[in-house]
């Protein structure tokens, strides 16, 4: 029986840590995007950020991943999503990075 109660609750956990969704945002300017971007990815650039929160609000308790070219406009994304109110926000840095990270390409338009 413990056995049955355990391997039910394993499956539990597992489905439970698949079920939350993360949200990837590049925050980059609209000429960098083009350049190419993480699949998946959303593009808000950092300076629309804080106008564009309502797009996101899905997400306020679920893991959001900021990236930039280099890790500063990511931090300063990072910083004005948990000032309004966002509790699992992590900075990847630049796209690079951000890339290895996640373990997904770089796709270009």
């Amino acid at each position: 029986m413990k056995k049955i109660f355990l391997s039910i609750l394993i499956l539990a956990l597992q489905q439970d840590l698949f079920a939350a969704e993360s949200l990837i945002i590049d925050v980059r300017t609209d000429r960098e995007w083009s350049a190419g971007f993480i699949e998946d990815a959303m593009h808000i650039p950092v300076n629309d950020l804080e106008k564009r929160l309502e797009e996101i609000q899905a997400f306020k308790d679920e893991p959001i991943f900021t990236y930039c070219a280099a890790g500063k406009r990511a931090e300063r994304a990072k910083n004005l999503l948990i000032k309004n109110g966002f509790t699992n926000v992590i900075n990847l840095g630049g796209i690079q990075d951000a890339s290895s990270k996640l373990e997904k390409d770089i796709v270009q338009k």
